[in-house]
């Protein structure tokens, strides 16, 4: 048996379903109130532990924001992986994964429209790691499309997945001051993607 399958001791899962509990109040909470407008008393209580069983698990409320960053970026990975299985072109595997973290987006839309999803990772020492994070997330779409042929070769995949990741953020920004994301940004920046990624024909 390895360790990933050794069965967790009963303190292991105490702490695992504690943690859980921490991040889904927090989502709610963060969803509903901000993250300004959200106490650690207020997470606490939501998640049904103390104050200093909070500081056990985090150390600050931006500590929890980077803990549901690892967690979107983790879900964006299994979701990737899921349509790199499908067979379907690169632009609907984007449209798909966009499609994902719009609803996201609106969702926890009083969350993402007041900027704090940028708090954490704006850090100097933090910012760049995530950054290409999601960068690398999106490159391994790219990759594919290429290997299938509906992707542009004339210019690297690494700058193309920085592009596409760039309007994304871009329309997310844009769309913040309305209630919930607008569908026309979106199918735009879909349409302006879809276009930018078109295999260019070689001059003669």
């Amino acid at each position: 048996m390895t360790d990933e399958q050794m069965p967790l001791s009963r303190r292991e899962r105490n702490k695992y379903e504690t943690r859980k509990r921490l991040l889904s109040a927090a989502r709610a909470l963060f969803a509903e109130r901000g993250v300004t407008g959200t106490t650690i008393d207020d997470l606490a209580e939501a998640a049904d532990v103390s104050r200093a069983t909070f500081f056990n698990y985090f150390p600050s409320k931006d500590a929890v924001v980077s803990a549901l960053h690892d967690g979107h970026m983790q879900k964006l990975g299994i979701l990737i992986d899921g349509l790199l299985e499908r067979e379907m072109t690169t632009h609907e595997r984007i449209r798909l994964v966009f499609e994902d973290i719009t609803d996201a987006t609106h969702r926890f839309r009083e969350y993402l429209r007041a900027g704090e999803l940028e708090r954490d990772p704006a850090r100097d020492q933090i910012s760049p790691e995530r950054t290409e994070q999601f960068h690398d997330l999106i490159r391994r779409l790219l990759d594919r499309g290429i290997t299938d042929g509906d992707v542009r070769t004339d210019y690297s995949a690494r700058f193309l997945a920085q592009t596409v990741a760039a309007v994304y953020i871009s329309s997310v920004q844009y769309s913040r001051p309305q209630p919930s994301p607008s569908a026309g940004i979106f199918d735009d920046a879909m349409r302006f993607i879809a276009e930018a990624l078109e295999p260019r024909d070689p001059i003669a």
